[in-house]
């Protein structure tokens, strides 16, 4: 028997909703409304009925703040757990069809129960609740046993696991939006399945993530990860040591920007959603490839990431080659160092000019051209650990500093090549020719 206070609560909600000043509508919205709450409240839904749709609904609203509607839209999601159940609420919404990419457990939640409170609960929260009343089935989940593993590919609604991002198959240009929900932050390549997500996408189509950067071992301490060489990272978890989805690849919130936009995406949104503050002490003792960061960088914890292919696709990103003559004031500028090595084939050097650089804001904002022997480097914009891993003249102007590589990947302080920047009617030289 309940407590009295308890019972004369539900009795008052139950006496007015069956006020018949109501509506039938407006009577049954109310009813199903105290039932999710109820539900949700004394946890007679699974919790990951409740989360999968509290994670989906903020993605179904980007999509629907970019696209006029969802009907007939191409979802893929990165790292659905295996939980199908975000594709029931985005067909429930329209969408043409959705796709999971599942690329760190081979659990398997996709049980009758799971699948039908999600249903449940996406009819409660999004309002079919006339043909709910008349027992027309919205006909996604199928009938089944408590614990039944169901397929539902027959309803649009499919789960791929490949061994990387890059192997799913699918055709290009044949998403309407792919997103996932803290998962960059464990990629072993960001880059790579940024540039695969660019390929997948539609011209006009977008990509929203939500990204966690903070040490996962330690939410009290969310930067003492930085403190370790990549080297020393990597012999820690790199190779197997750990789960993959245990993984993570500590780049920063500048470095995600760039990732995007380096596989010719537009940034649409860029947000800083919580942060955290790193001590003095333990910004003495970041690694050193961690220390170029600006703070605001290094102490964003949450991040939100929205970007759209194009409808026209940009030209590669590397400037013509460039003849130093007399149309340009040239600026002799003395290092008074050498160029530091910034690991693998970077290098680098602050420069003391007034030109707009690249920064967590923009990340295409510089427009500066850079030269060897007069020929043009590139591509500009290039993530930092690409310019480290592969070279090849990429580079990258950022917050006042110069990052770059030599076209052959030679050490440039050694080379004998003269290196100069080019920026609209100016060039300045970094260094002397050897003679």
């Amino acid at each position: 028997m309940p407590d009295p206070s308890i019972k004369k609560v539900i009795d008052g909600i139950l006496q007015n909703l069956y006020e018949p000043s109501y509506s039938r509508n407006s009577y049954y919205h109310a009813k199903e409304y105290v039932l999710y709450k109820l539900l949700d409240e004394l946890r007679l839904v699974q919790g990951a009925s409740v989360r999968t749709l509290t994670i989906t609904d903020q993605y179904a609203q980007i999509a629907r703040k970019h696209f006029s509607s969802l009907a007939g839209r191409h979802i893929l999601e990165i790292g659905p757990g295996s939980n199908l159940g975000a594709g029931i609420i985005f067909r429930y919404l329209g969408a043409a069809s959705y796709t999971g990419v599942e690329l760190f457990t081979d659990h398997d939640f996709n049980n009758w129960a799971t699948l039908n409170s999600i249903e449940a609960l996406a009819r409660i929260k999004y309002g079919n609740f006339l043909d709910n009343f008349n027992g027309v089935a919205v006909g996604i989940a199928p009938l089944g046993e408590l614990n039944d593993i169901i397929s539902l590919e027959d309803k649009g609604i499919k789960l791929l696991r490949p061994r990387t991002f890059g192997e799913i198959g699918l055709p290009d240009a044949s998403v309407d939006m792919v997103y996932s929900n803290f998962t960059f932050e464990h990629l072993q390549n960001p880059q790579a399945t940024a540039t695969e997500i660019a390929r997948l996408l539609k011209p006009g189509a977008i990509t929203a993530h939500f990204i966690d950067i903070e040490d996962h071992s330690d939410f009290t301490n969310p930067f003492n990860y930085l403190i370790y060489s990549d080297e020393e990272w990597e012999a820690r978890y790199g190779d197997g040591k750990v789960p993959e989805w245990g993984y993570e690849n500590r780049c920063r919130a500048s470095d995600f920007r760039q990732f995007f936009a380096a596989s010719g995406l537009t940034l649409l949104e860029c947000e800083r959603l919580r942060s955290a503050k790193i001590s003095d002490e333990l910004l003495e003792r970041i690694a050193p490839r961690f220390k170029h960061y600006g703070r605001e960088d290094l102490e964003t914890v949450w991040l939100m990431i929205v970007a759209t292919k194009p409808a026209i696709e940009p030209e590669l990103d590397r400037p013509a080659s460039s003849e130093a003559d007399g149309r340009f004031r040239r600026t002799f500028v003395k290092p008074t160092l050498r160029f530091g090595h910034e690991g693998g084939y970077a290098w680098a050097c602050t420069l003391d000019v007034d030109w707009p650089s690249d920064d967590l804001a923009d990340g295409r904002r510089s427009q500066a051209m850079l030269l060897e022997d007069g020929d043009s480097l590139g591509p500009a914009h290039t993530l930092h650990d690409v310019i480290r891993s592969q070279g090849r003249g990429a580079f990258s102007h950022w917050n006042g500093r110069l990052y770059f590589s030599t076209s052959d990947n030679t050490d440039p302080n050694q080379n004998g090549k003269q290196y100069a920047l080019h920026h609209k009617d100016q060039i300045i030289e970094l260094n002397e020719k050897a003679t």
